[in-house]
């Protein structure tokens, strides 16, 4: 009866698995465990920002972004369109062909067909020209006159450069393309003067004018798909909250290097930065008693400002000496003595009237140093001496009482060394008695049984006694 039952149990459980394997929950369930969402994102061309090699390796400011939101969000990207124009992009996202598409401005045209994600960067518009290009003068505005520009077809940046002209009184001529890559050609053959393009784009032999309309770029949706802007959301709080300051990260990696190649200066620069070489260097001073931003090490400025300093002036190319004073009074010397001092890089200013009483000229501010004071909540604003003594006393007895406690601290380990030492001593000589007593027991017991010595008789082995004749 007990077997029949087993067999009824059995083939149940048999059921019950062949139930679980072919049920269409649970092969939905595994299905969906195993594979990941799939989002079409729009990437189009633009070097620097969206970049593909012959052999299908992707770079870019875009793609560096897409892959590190992907850490924080269940996802496979199907790229799309990379023979396509911005325009394309806008519409193909609006017909639904892809689910979203980043570097997006926010204009009142594309909020009303578009949802904006949080910001992704911040960039502006710029103005290039050929870098062996000597007629157009950086901020010389007369000599942009009648300059022939490229502009993007359907870019936010074409009235915004047109507003700029019209504030700045200089006239142009357009010319419309459908690629930044067109417009690159027409620049390099000549058939253009300047064009008109994000920061979002590397410029090759190139020469930045001019720059305007700083702003946010966001990854845009189609209108109404909350689910997924949500997600795109939350992969970016995510990156805020971890990732550190990404944004410049990713923009120093896909655009520094190649800005660095790119400093032009006008003629007038070129003349000043001629008057300074290793033989007749500037001379730069900076104050001795600023620990961490500006310290005197063995004849040596060292400290944050000294160090942001020199990787201006070798990034521009200018010769330069620091003066090294000693002593605070040596350093306000130096201040004072324009024929030894060019130039001193850790002015703090609160007003522009200081230096202009002292006849000095101001470089736009270059860091920003944050300072807390901090008092008894009942303080009164006075310092009294009384008060600095009583902290100095006060400091005093607490030395005094920390070296008294290191010498008590260090008696006690010495006696208690010596202790253990005393211990391990008798615990030795215990020992010791103990073996000699041990030794006197043997050699009596060795006495008594072999005869040793006796009736001058010698033992040449054990129970083996010879007698000596006389």
């Amino acid at each position: 009866m007990i077997s029949r039952a087993k067999k009824y149990v059995a083939v149940l459980l048999a059921f019950v698995c062949v139930c679980m394997i072919f049920s269409p929950q649970t092969a939905y369930a595994a299905e969906d465990s195993s594979q990941h969402e799939t989002v079409k994102v729009g990437f189009f061309a633009m070097d620097g920002y969206h970049v593909m090699d012959e052999e299908g390796n992707r770079s870019g400011y875009g793609y560096d972004f897409l892959r590190l939101m992907a850490r924080y969000w269940d996802v496979d990207y199907e790229y799309v369109g990379y023979d396509k124009s911005w325009d394309d992009m806008q519409q193909m996202l609006e017909d639904g062909e892809i689910d979203m598409v980043t570097s997006a401005r926010k204009t009142p045209d594309r909020e009303e067909k578009f949802d904006f994600s949080r910001p992704i960067g911040t960039n502006y518009g710029m103005l290039t020209v050929r870098s062996d290009n000597s007629t157009i003068v950086d901020g010389n505005y007369s000599t942009y006159n009648g300059m022939r520009v490229a502009l993007l077809n359907g870019n936010t940046r074409n009235e915004e450069f047109a507003d700029f002209a019209d504030n700045k009184g200089f006239t142009y001529v357009p010319s419309y393309f459908d690629t930044t890559a067109e417009m690159e050609e027409a620049l390099q053959s000549e058939k253009v003067d300047a064009i008109v393009t994000s920061s979002l784009r590397k410029t090759n032999n190139e020469r930045i004018v001019d720059k305007f309309g700083s702003s946010d770029f966001y990854v845009i949706v189609k209108k109404g798909n909350t689910e997924l802007l949500n997600e795109i959301n939350y992969a970016i709080d995510q990156m805020n909250a971890v990732e550190g300051d990404w944004k410049t990260t990713l923009y120093n990696k896909n655009y520094e290097s190649i800005e660095t190649k790119n400093l032009e200066y006008t003629e007038q620069e070129k003349s000043i930065i001629a008057q300074y070489s290793k033989d007749n260097p500037l001379h730069v001073l900076c104050d001795l008693s600023r620990y961490p931003y500006s310290y005197n090490e063995n004849g040596e400025m060292k400290g944050i400002i000294p160090d942001y300093f020199r990787k201006i002036a070798d990034y521009a190319g200018i010769s330069y000496e620091f003066l090294t004073p000693a002593t605070r009074d040596e350093y306000i010397a130096y201040q004072k003595n324009k024929e030894a001092t060019d130039m001193s890089i850790d002015a703090r200013l609160e007003t522009d009237n200081y230096a202009e009483t002292k006849k000095w000229g101001l470089t736009a501010p270059f860091i920003t140093m944050q300072l807390a004071r901090v008092t008894r909540r009942e303080f009164d604003g006075e310092i009294n001496v009384v008060t600095v003594w009583v902290l100095l006393i006060f400091g005093w007895l607490l030395t005094t009482m920390a070296v008294i406690a290191m010498r008590l601290s260090a008696r006690k380990k010495a006696q208690k060394v010596a202790q253990e030492k005393a211990e391990e001593m008798a615990e030795l000589a215990e020992h010791a008695r103990a073996a000699n007593k041990e030794k006197t027991t043997f050699l009596s017991h060795m006495s008594h049984d072999f005869g040793i010595y006796r009736n001058k008789k010698y033992v040449s082995s054990v129970g083996d006694i010879i007698d000596e004749k006389k």
